[in-house]
């Protein structure tokens, strides 16, 4: 077994763990415990595809890939606070950025944390717009990544 694998959620536990670990880390730890909506039908829609990260069979982190063109972008993006700072995020980058890949999408994108925005840096995000509303209607930084397909140019 892979140290990370980056899979869609299909189980009724899957879901569970998919749906925790973004309203306590997205929502709770941030002070809107009654905001999230583990029904939004953004994570059904066509395109877009909620993925959960494991770790040597444990559950550790989120993200939604949705996929416009040849654009995806990352949303919601959360790592476990208690396995933080371990390598996952890293994991879940590079993993949602190998998804990406293989669906054909030349540039990622996301709406970050301002606390998140070195982290993203570090992985050759680039700042598009320094103080964006997000589809949270919250403010953060947009930024995004050029990717090179194998095989292009």
């Amino acid at each position: 077994m892979k140290a990370h694998e980056l899979i869609t959620p299909t189980s009724e536990s899957e879901w569970d763990s998919f749906h925790r670990i973004r309203r306590e880390v997205l929502f709770e730890a941030r002070g809107r415990s009654r905001v999230y909506n583990p029904d939004h039908p953004d994570d059904r829609a066509p395109n877009n595809h909620p993925k959960l990260l494991v770790h040597k069979g444990e559950h550790v982190g989120v993200v939604r890939v949705d996929i416009d063109g040849d654009v995806a972008a990352l949303r919601r993006v959360a790592i476990r606070s208690d396995v933080q700072r371990r390598g996952h995020g890293r994991a879940l980058l590079e993993l949602a950025q190998r998804f990406a890949e293989d669906a054909g999408c030349t540039q990622v994108v996301s709406f970050v944390a301002r606390d998140a925005v070195g982290f993203y840096q570090r992985f050759g995000f680039v700042i598009a717009q320094e103080a964006a509303i997000g589809p949270s209607g919250r403010e953060s930084v947009f930024m995004t990544k050029r990717l090179h397909l194998a095989g292009a140019g």
